[in-house]
């Protein structure tokens, strides 16, 4: 969880791991392993409403986490909905560069810090998993 809020958080550096994609490509990437496979609790995916959200599952995440903690998750999930249908081209598959998309990005480190980690720290560790993790151009 906190590295897929580092991912989000550092797209502006991590984007040069995989120069082959570009950054609004890397950050519409990121943001759909956000919501299809990380935020189990959410009811969206990336395209659209989770018809089959598994409530044992949601559940089994959130027992990872503090009172604190799944409200942070919870407003940070809320935040990213409200924004991402303004800033997705889903045809395209990339998010629109912008004031909106840093703050996204400067909210999900500071979420990565409210958590106990480091978002520079995780993004520099996570640069090879990346490379692996992204799929080919």
């Amino acid at each position: 969880m906190l590295d897929a809020l580092s991912l989000i958080a550092s797209v502006p550096q991590l984007a040069s791991v995989r120069p082959d994609l570009s950054p609004e490509r890397y950050a519409f990437l990121v943001c759909q392993m956000w919501f299809d496979e990380v935020y189990t609790p959410g009811t969206r995916y990336m395209t659209g409403i989770k018809g089959d959200r598994d409530a044992e599952a949601s559940e089994a995440f959130l027992e990872h986490f503090d009172e604190d903690e799944v409200r942070w998750l919870e407003r940070f999930n809320r935040f990213l909905e409200l924004r991402i249908d303004r800033l997705a081209d889903m045809d395209a598959g990339v998010i629109q560069p912008g004031e909106r998309w840093d703050s996204i990005v400067r909210d999900a480190g500071y979420l990565v810090e409210l958590l106990g980690g480091n978002p520079r720290q995780s993004a520099s560790a996570l640069a090879d998993a990346v490379r692996d993790w992204l799929p080919p151009a």
